[in-house]
């Protein structure tokens, strides 16, 4: 395994074995690696690197009785630094904290995750000891939050846009990401995505827009488009890319703010609850070979794209994207329900409750040119299977849907005017948006992976890197 210096304050302490300096009166918890006198007759410090488990431990001694501190920031000060912080009260309990300081003033208390973990204390002729353990993170960060009160409705999608901190002046790579959700808030967050904003985006950074995406969606309509990464329930916690790849940040990279969404799924209609949740992107310090990008294929969410009959056993919702939007390759993609339990119609849409068939898929190298290719059907197709000149608007088609009997013939045909119909099919890539329309799906043939080895008892290889995220799917 790689070390890589990123506790800079530290990083002279690292190449010491052994210092005789050691003046605290009180003998360490555990025997260490390293040991170094910080100031002399005032603070020591011990620490071993744990390859295995990603973490060092650390043991502080320090000539006091209040509280003790260790800091860690890109370039030794305390603006941006990530500091430990603990005391042992009278009883001899220990009270560790994870805290933060974004400029020379009370560190914060970070909300959005523990990385500072508190093991042992005690108190011992003037002298204050604590041992306590720090994941060993090989990178940078930067954090992506929000503090938000919710709104009393059951669906909320709140949007906050970021900009790139002044510190990535030159282009770095993000080697992987990490999803924060308030543990308050873990039974309401569906999902979260981050946004690249379009590169001529313009923004008051005194003032960076946030709130309810939709109350704002001329403010937030240019950071709606290619993602930087997204988590839903049920999805991994924490990402990490190949070796050679990473997500480009800050410098020549044109994208200069992100805006992170969020999904909250208030089924209770509880008031009162607060959210701090986040994404955390690590920063490597050198770059990769590669950069990472995000591709956004299958149907629109909304009723007029995803329309689910009851009792049907197998319902397939077919995407499709042309040649047009990659160079002369297709992509088709599925979405197979099974809705035997449901005794009414089910809608694509925004809500738990609804449905959604989309597919992000992570890849490399990155295209500039194609961040999402979905599909709907056409308007024309919807007037022709309800004999209808017009549909006045969207709660009379839904009204429309719901009064159909689904019968098992219904529900046939209802496949075969999915399958058949005319469809609308949107691009957008870069700052190009285009549409093509489709008089019905193409043939194809379900793809067929063929084995690299056709032993039996060997585990079949593939050569394709692709990390599914199962970004926006209902559950």
């Amino acid at each position: 395994m790689h070390l890589y210096a990123i506790f800079q304050a530290l990083f002279w302490l690292l190449t010491v074995e052994k210092s005789k300096g050691i003046s605290s009166p009180i003998p360490p918890f555990t025997t260490y690696k390293h040991s170094t006198e910080l100031q002399a007759n005032v603070a020591d410090l011990w620490w071993t690197i744990d390859d295995a488990e990603r973490e060092i431990l650390f043991e502080m001694h320090v000539k006091t009785t209040g509280w003790i501190a260790l800091g860690i920031s890109p370039a030794g000060g305390m603006t941006g630094s990530d500091i430990g912080v603990g005391w042992v009260d009278r009883a001899g309990t220990l009270h560790f904290q994870d805290r933060y300081a974004r400029n020379f003033s009370k560190p914060s208390i970070d909300s959005t995750s523990t990385d500072w973990i508190g093991l042992r204390g005690r108190e011992e002729n003037g002298w204050t000891a604590i041992q306590f353990k720090r994941l060993l993170e090989t990178c940078d960060d930067m954090d992506v939050s929000i503090k938000y009160l919710l709104s009393s409705t059951d669906t909320t999608y709140y949007c906050k846009v970021f900009k790139i901190p002044p510190r990535f002046s030159t282009k770095r790579h993000a080697i992987g990401y990490k999803i924060l959700v308030d543990p308050s808030s873990q039974d309401i967050v569906h999902h979260m995505t981050t946004y690249e904003c379009d590169a001529a985006s313009k923004f008051d950074d005194s003032k960076l827009p946030e709130g309810v995406c939709d109350d704002h969606i001329n403010q937030f309509s240019s950071c709606l488009s290619n993602m930087a990464n997204g988590w839903a329930i049920g999805g991994d916690h924490l990402v990490e890319y190949p070796q050679d790849v990473g997500y480009p940040i800050g410098g020549d990279f044109p994208v200069k703010y992100y805006m992170i969404q969020i999904h909250f799924d208030n089924a209770h209609v509880e008031t009162g609850r607060h959210d701090s949740s986040g994404i955390r992107f690590y920063i490597g310090e050198e770059l990769h070979q590669y950069d990472v990008g995000y591709l956004t294929l299958g149907t629109e969410s909304n009723p007029g794209a995803i329309v689910i009959p009851p009792q049907a056993s197998e319902f397939v919702v077919d995407a499709f994207c042309t040649p047009k939007a990659t160079e002369g390759d297709a992509f088709v993609t599925q979405c197979v329900y099974n809705t035997m339990n449901k005794k009414e119609v089910t809608l694509g849409g925004q809500k738990t409750t609804d449905e959604m068939c989309l597919q992000t898929f992570t890849y490399y190298p990155r295209m500039n040119d194609l961040f999402v290719c979905v599909s709907s059907l056409s308007a024309a197709a919807w007037l022709t299977v309800a004999n209808s000149s017009s549909l006045a608007n969207i709660e009379v088609f839904k009204q429309w849907l719901h009064s159909i009997q689904w019968t098992p013939e219904a529900v046939a045909k209802w496949q075969l005017f999915h399958k058949n119909s005319s469809r609308l099919v949107r691009i957008i890539g870069g700052s190009t948006f285009e549409t093509e329309s489709l008089n019905t799906l193409p043939t194809y043939q379900d793809l067929i992976i063929t084995p690299r080895c056709n032993t039996a008892n060997r585990r079949t290889e593939t050569l394709l890197f692709l990390l599914f995220i199962p970004l926006l799917m209902s559950i």
